[in-house]
């Protein structure tokens, strides 16, 4: 036997240049059925560079910071509900003022987080 576990025998085809290669060509995705992500590797890397060629190194790092904070557009900051724009939604205000301010709500969120890893 060559040592190899059936997944890694096994070659894959590239959704976006529709070439089949081996699965070390495709990155881990373990919220995958087959573990692995549907475009390849060096295909990833030529749509990230695309996505940034027209953006400035201010805009690059503005970006991430509001991706880190949780501001997306169309998505609540805080529980990730669709609304309109970015910010949180009408229930997560409410929660912000019982809370005693967004700190109040961090700390919630945070508690949430913990217990539901720890079940």
């Amino acid at each position: 036997m060559s040592g190899k576990t059936k997944e890694q025998r096994q070659p894959k085809k590239c959704r976006k240049c529709h070439k089949v290669k081996p699965l070390e060509d495709f990155a881990l995705r373990r919220d995958r059925n087959d573990t692995r992500d549907s475009r390849c590797k060096a295909c990833k890397a030529a749509e990230s560079r695309e996505r940034r060629a027209g953006t400035s190194k201010g805009e690059l790092a503005a970006q991430s910071r509001a991706f880190r904070a949780g501001m997306r557009k169309d998505r609540c900051a805080v529980c990730g509900t669709a609304i309109k724009g970015q910010g949180i939604c009408v229930t997560c205000e409410e929660c912000v003022e019982v809370l005693g301010g967004l700190e109040g709500l961090k700390r919630a969120v945070r508690a949430v987080r913990y217990m539901s890893d720890n079940e």
